[in-house]
């Protein structure tokens, strides 16, 4: 659907994709997809070619991306002659306090959320939050190094009818800012010059497709160098360096050119998604290598019925449209309905232009799925249901383990349900 020319590679490419979806490339694929892995040799693509440079590489892992934002970055300013100027977040530490609160004759305790003061993170630990890479707070980043020109992604809906959404790319245009508490450089309000919008986007006194993105406030956990993970309010400019991006952030892009990397692609899927965002053959760009046994072997046995499923019920809605659908087809859900088009058109009915990893015949077939019938709302008493696991369920668990050696069983026989104790092995036993 992306590609506007159909070259022989784009033929082929086109076929290895289709055949990737099911996990079912050829040989004849993998051979195609190698010559499109970076090279050494006047033969093999590069990624220094012109028409590649400055653009964003997909990857799997968050943490590659940061690294690759961070080489970019410095490599962008080298190039264009300009110096990296570093903007930081004004943050807070996050508590909760526990307040009485009286509700229907008894007291429960709510939780508010209370920022301390900014002067009660120590310079120390302030320093520890701004070095951390941007995937381990959330994406939000701590200290933000941007320079005239570099490319980044937004990372928030501020407002969608302006084009200013998540996903969005674009380039630094200026910015305004202040210097922080702590003597750092703090931006108020970033330009960014949008990137292929939806429509033309103009503000008064700016440029057109320049829109300006305020810092905002956000409460995000911080996952520290030694695991440990603090919650703090930081208020940033919420923009990434957008040298990188992970498949999942691709997924609904189309780019002319488009550099992946598969070395920590996980799954045929990954390797669908990161490839599918180009438009041709030529404008792939595989970094590294790719590993064939992702995309060979065939998919799983619920994922091959999911597309069956997904096939008949276009097909469902293709001849509704046409209005060759028997009126006895009206099922209401999806199971009902794919039972009844199959027992209207038989159980070997097979839809035209199916690919061939996932068509069923007499020798193959694809069985009838049982009838699910709509399970009935009932309102329940939650405290008899506890009370009655409490009594009775509890105390035959302990049929269903193995005792570790040594260790001595609970009396829950003594236990009274309102007890801390009795909350707890509720609470166990719904983990089990």
């Amino acid at each position: 659907m992306r590609q506007n020319v159909q070259s022989p590679e784009d033929t082929k490419f086109r076929k290895a994709l289709e055949n990737m979806r099911y996990k079912a490339c050829t040989q004849e694929d993998i051979e195609f997809l190698r010559t499109r892995i970076t090279g050494p040799g006047t033969s093999r693509p590069k990624l220094a070619e012109k028409d590649f440079r400055n653009v964003s590489i997909i990857t799997a892992w968050n943490s590659q991306k940061d690294r690759i934002n961070e080489l970019g970055s410095v490599r962008f300013a080298k190039e264009t002659n300009q110096h990296l100027i570093d903007f930081y977040s004004v943050d807070k530490w996050v508590t909760y306090e526990d307040i009485p609160e009286k509700v229907t004759g008894r007291k429960r305790r709510k939780r508010v959320k209370a920022t301390e003061s900014g002067t009660n993170i120590t310079q120390a630990d302030q320093e520890r939050l701004w070095e951390l890479p941007h995937h381990a707070t959330q994406h939000f980043p701590g200290k933000l190094s941007l320079c005239i020109g570099m490319p980044v992604m937004l990372r928030n809906n501020d407002a969608t009818e302006l084009c200013i959404t998540k996903g969005q790319e674009g380039t630094v245009a200026g910015w305004q800012s202040y210097v922080g508490s702590h003597g750092k450089l703090v931006l108020d309000t970033l330009f960014v010059h949008l990137k292929n919008p939806p429509h033309i986007v103009k503000f008064d006194g700016l440029p057109e497709n320049v829109v300006p993105i305020a810092k905002m406030s956000q409460t995000i956990e911080c996952t520290m160098k030694s695991d440990l993970i603090r919650k703090v309010e930081r208020e940033q400019c919420c923009v990434l360096p957008n040298f990188s991006m992970t498949d999942y952030g691709s997924q609904g892009k189309t780019r002319p050119y488009n550099p992946v990397d598969l070395q920590h692609s996980n799954s045929h899927q990954s390797y669908y998604t990161c490839l599918s965002r180009c438009a041709s053959a030529k404008g792939t760009l595989i970094i590294q290598s790719l590993q064939p046994s992702m995309i060979t072997g065939g998919c799983s046995g619920w994922l091959r019925q999911e597309f069956r499923d997904l096939e008949l019920l276009n097909e469902i809605t293709r001849l509704r449209f046409l209005s060759q659908l028997g009126p006895d087809i009206n099922g209401h859900c999806r199971n009902t309905l794919i039972r009844q088009f199959r027992m209207w058109k038989g159980l070997n009915y097979v839809p035209e232009n199916l690919h061939p990893t996932i068509k069923w015949s007499a020798q193959y077939p694809n069985p009838l799925e049982p009838y699910v019938q709509n399970i009935p709302w009932q309102m329940v008493n939650r405290k008899e249901i506890l009370n009655s696991n409490l009594n009775n369920s509890m105390v035959k668990a302990s049929d269903s383990f193995t005792a570790a050696k040594g260790s001595v069983p609970l009396l829950y026989k003594n236990i009274t349900p309102t007890s801390t104790n009795a909350k707890l092995m509720i609470k166990m036993k719904y983990m089990q």
